[in-house]
């Protein structure tokens, strides 16, 4: 008499197969299901900066429309303020409250005259950052520093800053030499115009927003 057990049945053998996929299934949902939810409460570009050093959140950077040359006001630190259309045709300046305030970097004696530069609206390539401007720009500004500021920056073929005009901010005065003279660092890859880098002017919205 042979002691050899009975082959397995092999409906029975397939139920078992097919349970332990069952199980392999639900492991695989379980572990998809807590990597979400590791993303849904990850900080986001846009949400709050995971940063020491970062302050203030940079909610959005908006290129915004080019308007005419504002008519520049008395710029920071005595800066001798560069001449535009309307002082040239022999018009007041407008007081400081109403103009827009210029500065450029601490080696110039006077601000470029924004005639030099082309609007970016006329550019056959565009400037672009070379760096994470949500990281970069707000790392000098205060947790109260919140709202919006518009400027234009004036850009050499270089791809440096030679100058910025700050047309309005909700920033306190303060926080908006603070955030112009950050933006002397700038890097960027210049405008082009047929092939060529060229002077430019890019007029930009940031908006800044408190961290929750």
């Amino acid at each position: 008499m042979s002691d050899a057990l009975p082959p397995l049945r092999t409906d029975f053998a397939r139920q078992v197969r097919r349970e332990q996929q069952w199980v392999l299934g639900v492991c695989a949902l379980t572990s998809l299901l807590a990597h979400l939810a590791l993303l849904w409460l990850w900080p986001q570009p846009g949400g709050r900066v995971g940063v020491a050093s970062v302050s203030a959140r940079l909610r959005s950077i908006t290129a915004a429309p080019q308007l005419d040359p504002p008519v520049l006001a008395l710029p920071m630190a005595g800066v001798k303020p560069a001449a535009s259309a309307a002082a040239r045709a022999g018009s007041a300046p407008l007081p400081a409250e109403e103009g827009g305030a210029s500065h450029h970097p601490a080696g110039r004696v006077a601000p470029p005259d924004l005639s030099d530069y082309t609007p970016v609206e006329q550019l056959t390539s565009r400037p672009r950052f070379l760096m994470d401007m949500r990281e970069y720009v707000p790392a000098s500004l205060d947790e109260h520093e919140v709202g919006r500021i518009v400027l234009q920056v004036l850009i050499s073929e270089g791809g440096e800053v030679d100058g910025v005009v700050v047309e309005s901010s909700e920033l306190s005065p303060r926080g908006t030499r603070r955030f112009v003279q950050r933006l002397d660092a700038l890097r960027l890859a210049p405008g082009m115009f047929d092939g060529q880098p060229v002077k430019s002017r890019w007029r930009l919205e940031f908006s800044f927003a408190a961290l929750e």
